[in-house]
C-alpha cells in the first residue's frame, strides 16, 4: 500500500468513526464544546455594551431603545450559550479548566468572561432606573469578584508563575490587557450605582472601591501599554491574524476615561454645594478623562493605521489566507476585538460631551461619541450576521456529509 493509499484509509475510518455517532456527540462534543476557548465571551461584551449605546444614544429615539433590548436579549443567549460550552468544555475534555488559566493564549480572554457578565449588569442597571437596586448592586459585587479574580489569579498563573515556558518578549501583544480592562469595567459600572443606594454609608463604600480599581486597573494597565508600544517600536505591528487587538489598548483607554468622569461628577453631586471641593473635584476628572481619551486616540490611529499596511493598496504583499481576492481583510472572529473599545470610546465622548464641567456643553464630543457608537453597533450586527452564516454553514455541511455516510451504509 502506498502512502497516498494509507492516509486515505484513515481518513475513511476516522469520518466512519465521527458520522456513525449521534448528532450530540459528533457535533456538539466533538466539534463545538472541542473547539471552545473563552475567547467565545467577547460576543458577549460587543452586543452587551452596543445594547446600552442603542439604548442611550447620544440622540436619543424610541426606537433606538427597543433595538437596544433586542441586543440585549442576544447578549443574555450568547453569555448563556458561553457558559454552557465553557462548563461542557471543562468536563468532557481534560485539563482544559487549567489550560483556561496558565496557557497565556487562552487564559486572557478570561476577563472576556467577566466584562461580558458586567455589560450585561450595566444594562440591567440602566433599564430598572433606580428600581430594585439592590439586586443590581448584589450582581455588582459578583462582577467585583470576578473582575479581581481575572486580574490576579489569572494574570499571575498565565505570566507570572513558572507553570508556563519563558516567552519570547515578541510574542506580547494588547491581549494581554484583557485581564485587566475588566477592573476599570466593573469600576464604572460601580459608579452607575452608587448613587442610587438608599444609604449614605452603602454609597460611600462602593465609591471608594469603584475608584480604588480604577487606580489599579490605570497603574497596571499603563505599565503594560508601556511594554507594548516598545514591542511595537522593536519589532513592528503584529502579523495580520492578531492585527485587530490592537484595539485593546483603545479600550481600556475609554473605558478608564469613562469612569474617572463618572467618579468626579458624583462628587460633586455628594459633597455639598455650599462647599467648592465637589466642583474641584469634578475639573481634575473631567480633565483627567479628557487626558485617556486623547491618549485613546492615538492608539486608535496606531490601531487603524496598522489594519491598513496589511490590505492593498498599502501592503506589499497582502496575506492571502486572510484577506480576499480585493485585497481587503475577510471578516473573521478577530473582528469583536474592535466593538467594545469602540463603544468604550462612544461612551467616554459622550459623557466629555454632556460639558458638566463648566456647565458648557461640547458638541464635538457628542458627535464623536455619535460616530463611535455608529461604528460599534454596525461592526457588532455585522458580527453576528457573520456567526449566523458560518454555524449554518457548519450545520449545513455536518447534514451533508452524515447523509452521505448514512446512504453509504444502505448501500
Amino acid at each position: 500500500m502506498d502512502h497516498e493509499s494509507f492516509v486515505t484509509s484513515i481518513d475513511t475510518k476516522e469520518e466512519t468513526y465521527l458520522y456513525g455517532q449521534s448528532f450530540y456527540q459528533r457535533f456538539i462534543i466533538q466539534d463545538v464544546v472541542k473547539n471552545f476557548t473563552p475567547a467565545y465571551f467577547v460576543s458577549v461584551m460587543g452586543t452587551g455594551i452596543s445594547s446600552s449605546l442603542l439604548y442611550r444614544f447620544p440622540y436619543p429615539s424610541r426606537w433606538l431603545e427597543i433595538c437596544g433590548y433586542i441586543m440585549f436579549g442576544l447578549a443574555c443567549v450568547l453569555f448563556l450559550i458561553n457558559v454552557t460550552l465553557f462548563i461542557m468544555s471543562c468536563v468532557y475534555y481534560k485539563g482544559r479548566f487549567t489550560s483556561y488559566h496558565v496557557d497565556p493564549s487562552r487564559s486572557v480572554y478570561m476577563g472576556s468572561f467577566s466584562m461580558g457578565y458586567i455589560t450585561i449588569v450595566n444594562f440591567i442597571t440602566i433599564i430598572t432606573k433606580g428600581k430594585h437596586v439592590y439586586l443590581v448592586w448584589i450582581l455588582w459585587w459578583i462582577a467585583v469578584a470576578s473582575a479581581i479574580y481575572t486580574a490576579f489569579i489569572v494574570v499571575y498563573f498565565s505570566f507570572m508563575s513558572k507553570l508556563n515556558s519563558v516567552e519570547l518578549d515578541a510574542k506580547l501583544n494588547a491581549n494581554i490587557l484583557l485581564p485587566i480592562v475588566t477592573i476599570t469595567v466593573v469600576s464604572s459600572c460601580g459608579h452607575n450605582i452608587e448613587m442610587e443606594l438608599h444609604s449614605i454609608n452603602e454609597t460611600i463604600v462602593t465609591m471608594l472601591t469603584s475608584f480604588m480599581l480604577w487606580c489599579l486597573s490605570v497603574s497596571l494597565a499603563m505599565m503594560i501599554i508601556t511594554i507594548y508600544i516598545s514591542r511595537l517600536i522593536i519589532h513592528k505591528i503584529p502579523n495580520t491574524q492578531i492585527i485587530m487587538t490592537g484595539f485593546l489598548p483603545v479600550g481600556f483607554l475609554g473605558q478608564s476615561s469613562y469612569s474617572v468622569y463618572l467618579f468626579g461628577s458624583n462628587l460633586n453631586q455628594l459633597i455639598p454645594k455650599e462647599l467648592l471641593y465637589g466642583k474641584i473635584f469634578l475639573c481634575i476628572c473631567g480633565f483627567f478623562s479628557l487626558f485617556l481619551v486623547c491618549l485613546g486616540y492615538f492608539m486608535l490611529f496606531v490601531a487603524i493605521i496598522s489594519i491598513f499596511s496589511k490590505i492593498k493598496p498599502f501592503a506589499r504583499t497582502p496575506h492571502h489566507e486572510h484577506t480576499n481576492r480585493y485585497g481587503l481583510l475577510k471578516l473573521n472572529k478577530s473582528f469583536w476585538s474592535m466593538t467594545f473599545p469602540l463603544g468604550t470610546m462612544s461612551l467616554s465622548n459622550t459623557i466629555i460631551g454632556g460639558g458638566e464641567v463648566g456647565n458648557y456643553p461640547l458638541l464635538t464630543f457628542k458627535i464623536m461619541g455619535c460616530i463611535f457608537a455608529v461604528a460599534c453597533i454596525v461592526i457588532t450586527t455585522s458580527c453576528c450576521i457573520g456567526v449566523v452564516l458560518y454555524s449554518i454553514k457548519k450545520l449545513r455541511l455536518d447534514y451533508i456529509n452524515s447523509y452521505k455516510y448514512n446512504n453509504n451504509c444502505i448501500a
